[in-house]
């Protein structure tokens, strides 16, 4: 069955951007293969009928926490994210890490960088600015965020837990985009389906 969808791709996804993690060749080929396996597409590209924007299966890809493409108001957000691992050991105590965090995780303690993991966001931009490897990689993969919507009744998209790899977020897209297609009928979005009791998406979703 076919029906449309818009894709939102930030430009860290598919080119250059100072705050792109990297990675996301293999989650935008994925997300190609599930959309060709549903036959479904995108209404800007040649040859689709145009829709309007509320009836289209709405999908973000984001690069980094910045999230430019608006994950966050999609049915499906998909956002990159790199938390860091800090070797206490090596830090010079400069402070530059702590300087750029915008979440204000970082502090230093005895001369030494600490963080508080409940509030970083995964940007990245601490091992970036640590001038002795200080700050490596640590958990990286995939936010997945599940539906959002603007119109009368906006709604912000509930996250999943936990971090996702490619192949994973790619999967609970497919869940999504099944249950959409069994259920579909006009003017639906995926957050209805979440919020009612019968279908099991949440459930499927692990929420």
């Amino acid at each position: 069955m076919y029906f449309p969808v818009s894709t939102h791709v930030c430009k860290g996804a598919t080119g250059t951007c100072p705050h792109a993690l990297g990675g996301m060749e293999t989650l935008i080929a994925g997300i190609d293969r599930v959309l060709a396996s549903f036959g479904v597409g995108s209404p800007d590209n040649a040859g689709t009928p145009a829709a309007a924007a509320h009836l289209r299966f709405s999908i973000g890809i984001a690069a980094c926490p910045n999230a430019c493409s608006r994950p966050q108001i999609m049915d499906v957000g998909v956002i990159r994210a790199g938390y860091p691992s800090i070797s206490a050991d090596h830090c010079a105590g400069c402070g530059a890490c702590v300087s750029v965090c915008r979440e204000s995780c970082l502090a230093l303690r005895d001369g030494r960088v600490a963080c508080a993991f409940a509030t970083c966001v995964g940007c990245g931009a601490c091992r970036k600015a640590c001038p002795v490897e200080a700050i490596a990689p640590g958990r990286e993969g995939f936010r997945v965020l599940v539906g959002g919507r603007l119109g009368r009744h906006p709604r912000l998209a509930t996250e999943l837990p936990g971090l996702f790899t490619a192949e994973q977020a790619c999967d609970r897209l497919a869940v999504c985009l099944k249950a959409f297609a069994d259920a579909r009928r006009p003017g639906l979005r995926l957050a209805a389906l979440l919020d009612g009791e019968s279908s099991g998406l949440s459930r499927s979703l692990g929420l």
